[in-house]
């Protein structure tokens, strides 16, 4: 007997009714939709406006204080002396003193050109307020009494000794074992000054640096002063190359220079021109113990260009 292929016919429906059987549950669509790019676009714009609300708000608060900053805390008018005053900020408000009327009261704006004189010599108070409106800032003006100073040109030496002994700059050394160390490193800093050693105040550098020396590399007990607050910390010397211990900090206890701006009153007195004197290598201004005067002159210069 012949063998026929029997070929069995499918019903396309019902393939695609077993086809779609098969299939697990699943999402009605795979792709997303438009709907969530839309949710989006709110949510950037948020942000974005919060960015943009910060920058003007920055920009506003730095005007704000510059503006502040161009307004002295106090100002100084020599009596019987016209002075001109121009700070260009959009400001306006009153001069008053202690015991100036209602009707006396001076109306001032600091955004243009002010004159002003006083023949008496008062304490005034000036209020501001920003744009006329919001208060601002409050002025100090003193009236004060005019001097004629005529310059002598003579020099002075000066010579200055400071309070304690001044930390101008940390540094490392090479130890024994031909390793850096730094002792003071997190301890000690530019500008501190060190008052006392284990309790015992110090007269100079070289007190100092002979009570490092003779340690031993026992713990120290140093009484430093930091930005006006005094505090103690323990520091321990280490050996250099040498054998002779040391903390790894240069330091200071004096200053000295010329002064050139002297001059004489209109009673003949003599005086100089002075200024805090600032430290060459640190630039704070140093602790002042005490100081001296000479006489001076000066042999030589040169110009540096």
């Amino acid at each position: 007997m012949e063998k026929k292929d029997v070929v069995k016919k499918r019903n396309p429906e019902n393939c695609m009714q077993n086809s779609a059987a098969s299939l697990p549950h699943a999402p009605s669509s795979v792709f997303p939709t438009h709907a969530a790019g839309k949710k989006r676009k709110p949510c950037l714009r948020k942000i974005l406006a919060f960015w943009i609300l910060m920058a003007v708000l920055g920009g506003a608060g730095g005007w704000i204080y510059q503006t502040w900053q161009k307004i002295p805390s106090s100002i100084r008018i020599r009596a019987g002396e016209e002075q001109e005053l121009f700070l260009d900020v959009p400001v306006s408000g009153t001069i008053y003193g202690e015991k100036t009327a209602q009707k006396d009261v001076i109306p001032v704006n600091l955004n243009r050109p002010l004159t002003v004189q006083a023949s008496q010599i008062q304490d005034y108070t000036m209020d501001v307020k920003l744009f006329g409106i919001v208060p601002f800032k409050q002025v100090d003006v003193h009236v004060v009494e005019g001097q004629r100073l005529i310059p002598a040109g003579v020099p002075v030496g000066i010579y200055i000794k400071t309070e304690g002994i001044l930390v101008i700059a940390e540094s490392d050394f090479e130890g024994l074992d031909h390793s850096r160390k730094e002792p003071a490193r997190y301890l000690l800093r530019a500008g501190d000054y060190i008052l006392k050693v284990d309790g015992v105040e110090l007269e100079g550098k070289k007190q100092f640096t002979e009570q490092v020396a003779a340690s031993e590399g026992k713990e120290l007990c140093l009484t430093i002063c930091r930005d006006g607050q005094t505090f103690d910390v323990t520091v321990t010397p280490q050996q250099n190359t040498e054998g002779v211990y040391k903390l790894g900090i240069w330091i200071r206890d004096n200053a000295q220079g010329v002064g050139t701006m002297t001059y004489l009153d209109e009673k003949n007195g003599f005086g100089a021109l002075g200024h805090g004197i600032n430290d060459t290598d640190t630039a704070d201004l140093m602790e002042v113990q005490s100081g001296s005067l000479y006489k001076t002159k000066i042999r030589q210069h040169s110009k540096r260009h």
